[in-house]
């Protein structure tokens, strides 16, 4: 199963590019104090942002905008590398507890076949 980790950086807002399903996306990471809860912007690189949506652990982040044309096919989640259902947090990311995977298109849809 292809299963990539997409690095994140310390700092708690960034963008930065990553080639998901051989096409480069244009990904903005940030907290939002008054929420206390990350967000999430993607699109393709030099075009205008698909979506921008909050992030849940354990929850595929593109599983809404599948269906959208310049989506990635695969699934896009965080999960918690330390306990089963933790809630995200403003370090996160910082402290390596939480990461960022993606799994492309022909294992999401093994996954799919799997769970019927």
């Amino acid at each position: 199963m292809a299963v990539y980790t997409i690095p994140i950086a310390e700092n708690p807002h960034q963008t930065f590019t990553t080639v998901l399903d051989e096409v480069a996306y244009t990904i903005a990471l940030h907290w939002n104090t008054r929420d206390e809860a990350w967000y999430i912007t993607l699109g393709r690189q030099g075009l205008q942002p698909l979506f921008k949506t909050k992030i849940t652990n354990g929850v595929d982040i593109l599983e809404k905008y599948r269906s959208y044309d310049p989506c990635p096919k695969g699934l896009l989640f965080v999960i918690d590398n330390e306990k089963d259902w933790g809630r995200l947090q403003r370090d996160s990311f910082s402290s390596g507890r939480f990461s960022l995977y993606y799994i492309d298109e022909f294992d999401r849809e093994l996954l799919e076949t799997i769970r019927r």
